[in-house]
């Protein structure tokens, strides 16, 4: 962080993405058009618009200030990690078959998709809104902590998925940094964009299987389908 002087008062700067939290992040992606700069200056540093826009001594140091948040990070390309550390000495390792989950897990997620897909769409005027959206398949930033902390869940309670508790690994997800737990949200939402239109028919196809094991479990008759 770096400390600049903004109309008279200290104010605090993230010089990469290093520095960005999950919830900074995403505030960026619901707030940002992409286009206004004051505006990305004034979430990154706290302050407000106007005072901000009539500054006239930031010089080059405001451009510096926010000119990371046009490159992606490094992260973007770096690998999986193998383990993500939380607070207090907390470290869960990411299993070698990740993004394997539940049929809970998969409709947790695709729910919350779906809600952020139909409010972005209503919020949105114009297309530079969705810059840190991705687009297509309706993969945003702000699911990303969701996204993680629904898969993370089982693994840090060592209990079956519970929606509640994984909202409240979400809210310790949101405090840490974007580069910590971008890449496996990346993954896990880019997941449930490969389903598409198989969605249904794959969830289809687990629920029959799980039928079948329970049956076989039970020794109940065959179902012919």
């Amino acid at each position: 962080m770096v400390t600049l002087i903004v109309n008279s008062n200290k104010v605090k700067a993230p010089v990469g993405w290093h520095e960005i939290t999950v919830e900074l992040a995403q505030q960026i992606a619901r707030e940002w058009d992409g286009q206004d700069r004051i505006k990305l200056f004034n979430i990154l540093t706290g302050s407000e618009y106007a005072k901000v826009k009539a500054d006239t001594e930031l010089g080059s140091v405001f451009w510096n200030t926010i000119q990371f948040v046009y490159f992606p990070s490094p992260v973007i390309n770096a690998p999986m990690p193998k383990a993500i550390a939380f607070d207090r000495g907390k470290v869960i390792t990411i299993p070698k078959n990740v993004g394997k989950q539940s049929i809970g897990q998969l409709i947790a997620v695709r729910k919350k998709m779906e809600e952020v897909q139909a409010r972005i769409e209503s919020d949105m005027k114009d297309e530079t809104f969705s810059k840190f959206c991705f687009k297509k398949g309706f993969m945003f930033d702000e699911l990303l902590s969701y996204a993680c902390a629904v898969y993370l869940q089982p693994l840090w309670s060592g209990n079956e998925f519970d929606e509640g508790e994984a909202e409240n690994l979400e809210a310790v997800i949101r405090k840490m940094y974007i580069t910590d737990i971008y890449h496996l949200g990346f993954f896990l939402l880019n997941q449930q964009l490969n389903i598409g239109r198989r969605w249904h028919v794959r969830l289809l196809l687990k629920i029959r299987l799980a039928m079948h094991n329970v049956r076989k479990s039970r020794n109940w008759p065959k179902l012919i389908y």
